[in-house]
């Protein structure tokens, strides 16, 4: 069940909230969590084409109790003849509890150590991300992003011995860069492209699994 709702405060000052509840449950396991949340964000554009938002956000899990997480995000625009650039950047923090079925799984006989002992926690993070979009009149977009991400207590499955769900314990990173470009050829076709180059490092050092250091995509 969610709700939404907005105010505007003024011509350029707007105030968006809402609340939610979740029940998530398994009922052959006779187990079930609720999660209420609320929210507001604040959003602004304090001068002619610089736009600024300042998002908030509770959470009280049945499981794994309160949590307050936060967003920041500012972004500004400027035209040169038809054609437009952005830049933008965020910041911000997450919270999430691990699922019943991945909790389950763990309980259940398709498990074994280590996954079998291992008492999930939530994973929480922090993160922030720079880009610069240029936008042309007839429809192509480009952009270069720049992210960097702390992920505290990653939750991942064990693809080496199929134990079960299991937790990296303590601090994982990932940073890199994102090219995008899609770009209209004709009324009828575009083509969309866009690489990634991901630097992670979980608490070993290692790669993070299923964290590919690079990937791309091609479609027309």
């Amino acid at each position: 069940v969610e709700y939404l709702g907005h105010s505007d405060l003024s011509d350029n000052h707007k105030l968006v909230y809402g609340a939610d509840w979740e029940k998530e449950s398994i009922t052959s396991a006779q187990q079930y969590r609720h999660n209420r949340g609320a929210f507001v964000e604040y959003q602004s554009e304090p001068t002619t084409n610089l736009f600024v938002t300042a998002g908030l956000r509770y959470d009280d899990n049945d499981d794994f109790g309160t949590h307050t997480t936060y967003r920041l995000s500012s972004a500004y625009i400027w035209t040169i003849a038809d054609d437009e650039f952005k830049l933008r950047g965020a910041y911000g923090t997450g919270f999430r509890a691990p699922s019943l079925y991945e909790i389950e799984y763990n309980r259940g006989p398709w498990a074994y150590a280590p996954a079998s002992e291992t008492d999930l926690k939530q994973e929480q993070t922090s993160g922030y991300e720079v880009a610069l979009e240029y936008s042309i009149e007839q429809g192509s977009r480009f952009e270069i992003v720049y992210f960097d991400q702390e992920i505290d207590d990653s939750i991942y499955f064990d693809l080496a011995g199929f134990s079960g769900y299991l937790q990296d314990a303590g601090k994982s990173f990932s940073k890199g860069v994102e090219l995008i470009a899609d770009i209209k050829l004709s009324h009828a076709l575009s083509f969309n492209a866009n690489y990634t180059y991901n630097e992670t490092q979980d608490t070993a050092g290692q790669q993070r699994r299923r964290r590919p250091r690079n990937i791309a995509n091609l479609a027309v």
